[in-house]
């Protein structure tokens, strides 16, 4: 956390090698995320390099966050869903369940031999679990990430936590 405070204040300070850094220890979280947005390799490879660009442009206006991984996630979220909406920066709520950002390949890895479906969670879950689980933010993060409250993060996890296992018990009574 401390590398990367120093690096954005080399980036700030218009110093293109701790850019340059910035973007490589970054890219592949980065891209990772942007694929949840869409399955499109252009799109994710564009929507990562529109974040970078429009960084270096900006950086007069930009301040030191406190969490650089918190704010790169944000800004990129930001630009994914500028860009699948065609420029418009807000994504309503009701808008969710036609916006397949987290269609992820029907399953994850849960330990050896073990699979978790999370084709039965919500977009909204998907998104949450990602962000918690995969990229490690914490409650807040998350929150703010999603612009929501921090108690519904909370209710977000936990419901989505209780139909994945909801879920496993109908699995495992389909084998008896």
């Amino acid at each position: 956390m401390a590398q990367d405070k120093l690096l954005w204040s080399g980036f700030l300070n218009g110093d293109a090698s701790s850019f340059e850094r910035l973007y490589h220890k970054y890219y592949a979280e980065l891209t990772a995320y942007a694929g949840k947005f869409s399955r499109d390799e252009q799109f994710v490879a564009e929507v990562v390099q529109d974040l970078f660009v429009k960084l270096w442009q900006n950086q007069a206006g930009i301040t030191s966050p406190d969490s650089v991984r918190y704010y790169l996630l944000r800004a990129l979220r930001n630009t994914a869903i500028t860009r699948l909406r065609g420029g418009t920066k807000e994504l309503p709520v009701d808008s969710w369940e036609a916006f397949d950002a987290f269609g992820y390949d029907g399953a994850e890895e849960d330990g050896p031999g073990e699979r978790i479906d999370l084709d039965v969670l919500t977009d909204r879950q998907r998104e949450a679990i990602h962000l918690f689980y995969y990229q490690d933010l914490s409650y807040e993060e998350m929150a703010r990430l999603m612009n929501i409250q921090v108690g519904a993060a909370y209710k977000l996890i936990y419901r989505a936590l209780d139909t994945l296992r909801m879920s496993q018990r109908g699995r495992l009574t389909d084998f008896s």
